[in-house]
């Protein structure tokens, strides 16, 4: 069984700032070294999310990795969660797991 992560990372900060390219790389680079390999969707794609009675808009890439490393992917995967929101001073990054076949 293999899974595919979707890992929204935002490209701007809280301020509306572009995000520094050096930690994303950085991050990217581990992505690629652990599982052989990371598609970066770089099309335009808004997240507008309700915090209080504020409605907050991000924008975002979603990177996406296949694993089949079953718990020790997954416990990656929230290490690089983790290390993300830190490095890119944000309270939550969003990844999402799905089981997958290939035809």
């Amino acid at each position: 069984m293999k899974n595919e992560y979707e890992i929204y990372v935002p490209t701007v900060d809280k301020q509306g700032k572009n995000l520094d390219e050096g930690k994303i790389s950085a991050l990217k680079k581990s992505l690629v070294d652990r599982f052989g390999g990371m598609t970066d969707t770089r099309h335009k794609n808004e997240g507008f999310w309700k915090v209080g009675g504020t409605v907050v808009r991000d924008e975002i890439v979603i990177w996406r990795v296949i694993s089949d490393e079953g718990e020790a992917g997954d416990k990656f995967l929230r290490e690089t969660q983790k290390a993300l929101e830190k490095a890119l001073d944000q309270d939550k990054i969003l990844i999402i797991k799905k089981s997958i076949d290939f035809l």
